[in-house]
């Protein structure tokens, strides 16, 4: 059996953490969103209501909705993105209109 080089063992660790990782900022309809939390499906349903699934993706992952965040369609000043089933990521606005 071979073992592996510590130099081999790092570099698989940074590819692995990586993939897991979310960034401090996205952009989603041309608009620059920050500092995002982690937050359960029950957290966000007493917050915002019922979340709905957009059909969008931003950074490969599912975009989500509720009638609270965005009641004419604008730009929510709050992008929730579903990273698990139980999982949630959760972004505020950067700036202003």
């Amino acid at each position: 059996m071979t073992s592996l080089k510590p130099f081999t063992l790092s570099l698989l660790l940074v590819v692995v953490l990586s993939g897991c990782s979310s960034t401090n900022k996205v952009t989603y309809h041309n608009r620059t969103y920050i500092d995002p939390s982690v937050e359960t499906i029950n957290h966000l349903t007493k917050e915002y209501g019922t979340l709905v699934p957009t059909g969008e993706r931003v950074d490969g992952l599912q975009v989500y909705d509720t009638k609270r965040l965005s009641p004419s369609k604008g730009t929510p000043t709050v992008l929730i993105l579903k990273k698990s089933d139980r999982q949630f990521l959760v972004y505020k606005l950067s700036g202003g209109p």
